[in-house]
């Protein structure tokens, strides 16, 4: 198949796939041939902004890799991965594994890194004894502190390719104290070139943004009566109603073409997939994909946790949670790694893979990459 695309910078190809391109003389564009094995159509993701052509009809298998101790929240479009390991923020880039250290005192206590953009620029979060949070940027070997909305903690949570930063900080407002202790009010931030700035509530008590997609849009919670999933974008805040009026939702994600994930938390506790069009119960177009979801990406893949039959470790029966990835109202379970107890996804990227960590008997904990592959 062939595509008429306005740029040239091509990103990564999905495993698997072949692609030829030839320039159209006179109107500035580029024809490109995407093509899996025996001639099946599938995606490219273009100048880092997702321009997808088609969906692959191919099935897709998946092999898990054990990173090692810690836990891998993000994986960019090139394969790097972000988590912790120890008492740190770490960074896995191919064989390498390195540790981005925290903050300076008194943020130094313990650091986690939560996401990557494909400049490889990483957003986390660095406490201190007393577990306040602060917000960091790490880019260039230099771990930047982002500061807070006037309160004592802030906590960063997606990260685009802009390096526009979002998350959700206390302000100076006390909302209320609890056996002395100050609660304070919390609101969503968005940071960019240097500034953190404070989205607002649309008249509720608090805020959080969850995630954030290449135009500025972000995916977040409002603290309504009941808590509310909430779009922010030409700046403002739009409430996404759930399955029935009054039901509690949240989310957890946004993609590129603005479509939010996230659940409906009332009593049918559904996945839920909003869109410019009707919002998506996923429990009806995507059977089997259970009631825990965690991303998607602009291939409208979804992936979520759920109970895998098959998934028989040695020191117990079947049953343990797994990722679990929806394709076009197909799903497919992630193998585990090797005597493994529960496996957690976390987040995937545009080409497929998906990061997570393993629980093992005794406690131990490992980080997963699991890599996709196009099959015939």
């Amino acid at each position: 198949m062939s595509v008429a695309v306005a740029t040239i910078a091509v990103l990564a190809v999905l495993p698997g796939t072949a692609m030829a391109a030839s320039a159209a003389p006179g109107d500035g564009t580029l024809s490109v041939t995407i093509g899996a094995p025996d001639g099946v159509p599938a995606n490219v993701l273009l100048d880092g902004k997702t321009a997808l052509v088609g969906l692959p009809t191919v099935g897709v298998s998946y092999s898990a890799t054990d990173l090692g101790p810690g836990y891998a929240y993000e994986v960019n479009d090139y394969g790097q991965v972000v988590g912790t390991s120890g008492s740190h923020a770490v960074l896995w880039d191919g064989a390498t594994v390195r540790d981005l250290g925290t903050l300076p005192a008194p943020y130094d206590s313990r650091s986690f890194a939560v996401a990557i953009n494909n400049r490889g620029q990483i957003v986390g979060n660095s406490d201190d004894s007393q577990f306040h949070t602060h917000a960091f940027l790490w880019r260039n070997g230099m771990m930047t502190d982002l500061g807070t909305l006037g309160g004592p903690s802030a906590v960063a949570t997606a990260i685009n390719d802009f390096g526009e930063v979002v998350g959700y900080s206390n302000t100076a407002t006390i909302a209320f104290y609890h056996n002395g202790i100050p609660a304070y009010v919390t609101h969503a931030f968005l940071w960019r070139n240097g500034h953190m700035a404070d989205l607002g509530a649309l008249g509720s008590q608090g805020s959080e943004a969850r995630d954030i997609n290449e135009f500025g849009q972000l995916a977040g919670i409002l603290d309504l009566a009941p808590p509310q999933a909430g779009i922010w974008k030409n700046g403002q805040w739009t409430v996404l109603a759930g399955l029935s009026a009054g039901d509690q939702t949240e989310t957890v994600a946004i993609n590129d073409f603005g479509q939010v994930l996230g659940t409906d938390d009332s009593a049918s506790y559904s996945p839920l997939l909003w869109t410019a069009g009707p919002t998506i119960n996923l429990a009806t177009a995507c059977p089997g994909l259970g009631k825990i979801v965690m991303d998607l990406n602009d291939l409208d893949w979804i992936v979520g946790a759920n109970q895998d039959p098959s998934h028989v470790p040695a020191f117990g029966g079947p049953g343990w949670y797994d990722p679990i990835i929806c394709r076009a109202g197909t799903v497919t379970f992630l193998p585990p790694l090797p005597d493994s107890a529960d496996n957690w996804p976390s987040r995937m990227n545009n080409l497929g893979a998906v990061v997570g960590y393993a629980n093992f008997e005794g406690g131990a904990i490992h980080a997963v990459l699991w890599r996709p592959s196009l099959t015939k």
